[in-house]
């Protein structure tokens, strides 16, 4: 078995200390998946904390050999209301399984197997989950809502030489993926997940454009976020 020592530190922009959280991990072998060729391991843990900017800190120390591995970063809290149409940001993900139930799932019924990495190998369906909160409902207590996405390759990453070459069309773009559908539910808050088919030459850094509108009030939102996709 594998023995790791977790740890999650949330600290405000003071450094004050606003979460602090220890515990041991163990798992076996065959509890090991792969993502891009490299043995990983997938866990979720949850923090609670108010709107604002954090210091965010996670670590995992090897109990047998006591090395250590962390990340170190300031991460934004986002505020939801109840009286506002929103969106969450967007989860890459390896695979999701939706529940077998009759009743409205939560979110804690999806098996979600996230990517953390955001790479995906060509030929291999982009996953991806995320939340609606506060659709209108029409007087039958029905929400109607429109999901669009456009997938291409990241312009921004390019050098500015190729950049202008791509904008002018002296390189071509390689094929870009668009897609919209529109839905129906009886609750205020939906949650999301596609799987998306790309285009068989995209390569490389590749941006998504994920557009959410509610159809009662015509109100839209727009996230963005970039993966990678190899051979």
């Amino acid at each position: 078995r594998f023995k790791l020592r977790q740890g999650i530190f949330l600290f405000d922009q003071s450094w004050k200390p606003v979460v602090q959280k220890t515990k041991e991990l163990s798992f076996q072998k065959n509890e090991i998946s792969t993502i891009d060729l490299a043995p990983s391991y997938c866990n979720h843990d949850l923090i609670n904390a108010k709107p604002g900017t954090y210091h965010y800190a996670f670590e995992f120390e090897d109990e047998k050999s006591g090395k250590r591995s962390r990340i170190h970063q300031d991460i934004q809290v986002q505020g939801f209301r109840n009286d506002q149409f929103q969106m969450s940001d967007i989860l890459f993900a390896i695979d999701v399984k939706p529940p077998n139930l009759n009743v409205m799932p939560a979110r804690s019924d999806f098996q979600i197997t996230p990517n953390p990495l955001k790479i995906y190998r060509r030929r291999e369906p982009v996953v991806i989950y995320f939340e609606l909160y506060q659709l209108n409902q029409d007087i039958s207590g029905e929400t109607r809502f429109r999901i669009e996405y456009q997938i291409g390759s990241d312009t921004e990453s390019f050098s500015s030489v190729k950049r202008f070459l791509t904008n002018v069309g002296i390189i071509k773009k390689t094929g870009e993926v668009t897609s919209g559908y529109e839905y129906s539910g009886k609750t205020q808050n939906e949650l999301q997940y596609q799987k998306i088919l790309l285009d068989k030459n995209m390569m490389g850094k590749i941006k998504l454009v994920l557009k959410a509108t509610d159809i009662l009030t015509g109100t839209s939102l727009q996230k963005e976020a970039s993966f990678t996709v190899t051979e």
